[in-house]
């Protein structure tokens, strides 16, 4: 059976132009002259016609029949595609969620799915997950022309309703609102011209080892072809250069440390009472929660705070502010802070151990979020500049620690050591970065840490400088570099 092929995979009499970095994959209409579109004939590959036996290639007027006859067309692009643009009467259904809402495809009915067109791979990465996971493939239909041919041949566009799309999208009885996805969110912000990175765990969860966790800035290869827009250098486009000049998109940014990125404000009052009140919240509860599914303690930032990743059932733990929020059954459930066996209820799960107080101020909660989404934003700029030999961990959030960090250099070699940045603890009152090596360093003005043998860089040097995040960025790579040469 034949392939889906690049343009240099193609012989050189029918290859396609160069891709353009501004991509358009739908057509869009031309102004001034009704029923002319503008078509971009330069991204993606081209998929093959027949896309597996028993999977049937249908056109318009077999989609136009199936929806009169009440039978489900499933529209397989995120949802940033869905809610601009879909074809009337079609429900969303991303590629990369069909594991774990594969559910939604009744195994008795004949669905259709289409993505971008005949250049897009959504649809074919969707066909193959549902067939991996036993789906009849008779059961399924291929509208290959996509969106490309639905909008050229002129016939209507609806925007995507996603509640309605979606089972248990909606707020249920005693939620509060639709389930978070900071990766999607991202897509649509940009109109689904990019395939947005970002520094929150996003849906679904991962159920593979060793991290059981996704890589929120991890390039990949995007199924659909679209550019990358990252906050780190490993894609074709950063989010501090696309809101340049764009103010209201640099707010959005600012809010998600994506770049550009916001000045850290002096400590806030009540910041060690809090601290204390979270990182017993992140160690008795949030951690427990989900190591019970799959073993992983490690958590992450988040907006407003800090988080597990997905895990389980598409479940998540985190904070924003003074509440607890609970992902659950794809919605959201708050409560206030206020003891540890209030927020073990709300994770629906036993508290191990005594009750306590938790009094977080809502000022010194905001002020460690900011926190570590700075740390986030920079640790994951030194991860992606990091060298594959210098074998890079993941950034996670510890919660015996309540400290982010990440892991670089070879083990072997004795040249490893922690990067990190820490809210406070007993030596420490206000926040700061470190450097700690897994093997003592010898003595020199780069260890110049209290309390352990390793770097500090104190918060009040952060404050003081005119670039917080260049400074950050200094302290760590000049240490990096003693360590490894």
């Amino acid at each position: 059976m034949v392939g889906a092929a690049s343009s240099a995979e193609l012989p050189a009499a029918f290859r396609r132009p160069r891709r353009r970095l501004d991509q358009r994959m739908v057509p869009r209409p031309l102004s001034g002259y009704p029923g002319l579109v503008v078509v971009d004939a330069t991204w993606g590959r081209v998929q093959p016609m027949q896309l597996a036996p028993g999977v049937r290639t249908v056109g318009e007027l077999e989609v136009i029949a199936h929806l009169e006859a009440g039978l489900p067309l499933v529209d397989s692009r995120r949802v940033g595609f869905f809610r601009t643009g879909t074809i009337p009467g079609a429900v969303s259904l991303p590629h990369h969620e069909v594991e774990v809402r594969s559910g939604e495809v009744d195994r008795g009915t004949t669905a259709i799915l289409f993505c971008n067109g005949p250049q897009c791979a959504a649809t074919p990465d969707a066909v193959d997950r549902l067939l991996r996971l036993g789906h009849p493939a008779e059961r399924l239909g291929y509208y290959r022309g996509g969106m490309h041919d639905w909008v050229t041949l002129g016939f209507e566009v609806a925007s995507g309703d996603v509640r309605r799309s979606r089972r248990n999208a909606g707020a249920a009885p005693g939620t509060d609102g639709p389930m978070n996805d900071p990766r999607q969110e991202a897509a649509a912000r940009v109109g689904g011209r990019y395939a947005a990175r970002v520094l929150e765990p996003s849906p679904p969860a991962v159920e593979v080892g060793p991290w059981f966790a996704d890589d929120p800035v991890a390039r990949g290869e995007d199924a659909e072809g679209l550019p990358v827009l990252s906050p780190v250098g490993t894609g074709e486009k950063r989010w501090s250069d696309l809101a340049a000049g764009d103010e209201e998109l640099a707010a959005w940014c600012r809010e998600r440390w994506l770049g550009p990125w916001p000045r850290l404000e002096p400590p806030a009052a009540g910041l060690v009472a809090t601290r204390e009140a979270l990182h017993r919240l992140a160690e008795r509860v949030m951690s427990p929660a989900r190591a019970a599914t799959n073993g992983k303690i490690a958590l992450r930032w988040t907006r407003g705070g800090f988080g597990t990743p997905f895990f389980g059932a598409d479940e998540q733990l985190r904070v924003f502010g003074t509440e607890l929020v609970r992902v659950a059954g794809g919605a959201e459930t708050r409560a206030p802070i206020t003891t540890l066996a209030a927020a073990a209820e709300l994770a629906g799960r036993p508290l191990d151990g005594e009750d306590a107080g938790l009094a977080v101020d809502a000022g010194a909660s905001g002020f460690l979020g900011a926190w570590f989404g700075f740390g986030a934003s920079v640790l994951e700029e030194l991860r992606a500049d990091a060298d594959p030999e210098l074998e890079p961990s993941r950034v996670q959030l510890w919660a015996e620690h309540f400290d982010l960090s990440v892991e670089l250099g070879a083990e072997a070699a004795g040249r490893r050591a922690g990067y990190g940045a820490s809210p406070g603890d007993e030596l420490h009152p206000e926040p700061y970065l470190y450097v700690v090596p897994w093997e003592a360093p010898d003595e020199g003005p780069l260890w110049n840490a209290s309390g352990f043998a390793g770097g500090e860089l104190p918060y009040a040097a952060l404050l003081e400088a005119s670039d917080q995040r260049a400074l950050a960025l200094q302290f760590y790579r000049e240490r990096l570099a003693a360590l490894t040469g």
